[in-house]
């Protein structure tokens, strides 16, 4: 769906500088089915505008379109409004954003999410967790021996799928600092928190282009009505 959000997104972007104003940021919501007041898309623009240059780039949009997604369908089980789902709703709301769990995923999933055994997930809990879940099943899609490892040469194209497209400079420092020992492999444990530290910082989105397949449970949340 990023690809698609992408393309509205240019057809917003009237003087084709990267970035909205908020008035095309509110029209861009609009044509993406969610309404927002003037005064609500100024403020968002003033959220969301990361380097202060008074617009919201793509790069600045999607991350914030896609949390907005994901509230969106945890919603649903929050039916107190209490920013929290009951923990045995889990798989169910996995279920409902196209990707459902077998029981020992859905086992290990509440094992991280509800450590303290009080029954109840929070919204922010869900996001960050789903976040490593959604990363960890791309970097599985090239793991082909099931080894829990990627070689180096993989590297490029896995971030390629997750839509940072780095130049050959920082592609090397990645590859310096993920693989130290120089074994010529890659673990999801050495590759989550790297990847986090890097999507979250001015380099990450500085070459965010867009997910290309990573993100089909939008397509859930936001093509079939929400």
């Amino acid at each position: 769906l990023a690809d698609s959000v992408a393309a509205v997104f240019a057809r917003f972007d009237a003087d084709g500088d990267g970035g909205l104003s908020p008035g095309e940021f509110r029209r861009l919501l609009s044509e993406l089915g969610e309404e927002l007041g003037a005064e609500g898309a100024e403020a968002a623009v003033r959220e969301l505008d990361a380097d202060r240059n008074g617009g919201v780039s793509l790069a600045e949009f999607l991350p914030w379109w896609q949390r907005h997604g994901l509230g969106k369908a945890f919603a649903r089980f929050d039916a107190d409004g209490s920013g929290t789902i009951d923990s045995s709703e889990l798989g169910r709301l996995m279920a409902a954003l196209g990707a459902p769990l077998g029981a020992e995923q859905l086992g290990s999933a509440l094992a991280a999410l509800d450590e303290d055994g009080s029954g109840t997930v929070s919204f922010d809990e869900f996001v960050d967790w789903f976040d490593a879940f959604e990363i960890r099943r791309v970097f599985e899609s090239f793991d082909a021996d099931g080894s829990g490892d990627i070689s180096r040469k993989e590297l490029q194209a896995l971030l390629a799928r997750l839509g940072v497209d780095l130049p050959r400079r920082e592609l090397s420092a990645a590859l310096e600092a993920l693989d130290a020992d120089r074994s010529g492999a890659i673990s999801i444990d050495e590759f989550l928190p790297w990847w986090r530290a890097v999507s979250r910082s001015d380099i990450g989105r500085a070459y965010t282009v867009g997910h290309s397949g990573a993100r089909r449970w939008e397509e859930e949340v936001f093509l079939r009505g929400g």
